[in-house]
């Protein structure tokens, strides 16, 4: 474990405000391996039942997400956003806390696939997840990326924006409300 990836790990944590509400922790970083371990220590707002000591499922797919995300954005070192996720669920999660142990499978230059595995404070598997990521083309993003992301999708005149306000064209046959078709 570097120091550096450890730091990576805690900024791509600290990066979203959700996160905030979570509480998770760093515990584990190797940019090389493309490895990250997560905890997550267990509230009662983060159960199913004020009385009980169960993480909510949903809190548990937040989990994966956030430490499959954060796997490759160690391992690449450029903010990844989640794409795909699929979860399955082994058992009940109970317990003071979940440790997420990501992987990075393969990290390509526009996909990076994910495993995650969650398991609770007595070691036991609770969940497993794969998850797809792409990789932000610059380390950096910029103002700019943000303008691009709102022009069309195919970027030429085939595609235009229909006095209701809907994506119009006439090369792939979608039409919007006010179209006589």
């Amino acid at each position: 474990m570097t120091e550096d990836a450890l730091t990576r790990l805690r900024a791509e944590i600290d990066r979203c405000p959700f996160h905030d509400l979570l509480r998770p922790q760093a515990l584990h970083a190797d940019a090389d391996a493309g490895t990250v371990r997560v905890g997550l220590p267990f509230r009662t707002e983060l159960g199913i039942r004020e009385d009980g000591d169960t993480f909510h499922g949903g809190v548990i797919a937040s989990l994966a997400d956030l430490a499959g995300h954060a796997a490759v954005a160690v391992r690449t070192g450029r903010v990844s956003p989640t794409i795909d996720l699929r979860i399955d669920y082994l058992r009940a999660a109970r317990g003071e806390a979940l440790v997420a142990t990501a992987t990075v499978l393969r990290a390509g230059r526009s996909i990076a696939r994910v495993d995650v595995h969650i398991h609770d404070p007595g070691g036991a598997l609770v969940a497993v997840a794969r998850g797809r990521s792409a990789p932000s083309p610059d380390p950096t993003p910029r103002p700019e990326a943000h303008q691009a992301a709102k022009r069309p999708l195919m970027g030429d005149s085939r595609r235009r924006l229909s006095t209701a306000g809907t994506w119009r064209s006439s090369t792939v046959g979608w039409y919007s409300a006010d179209s006589t078709r």
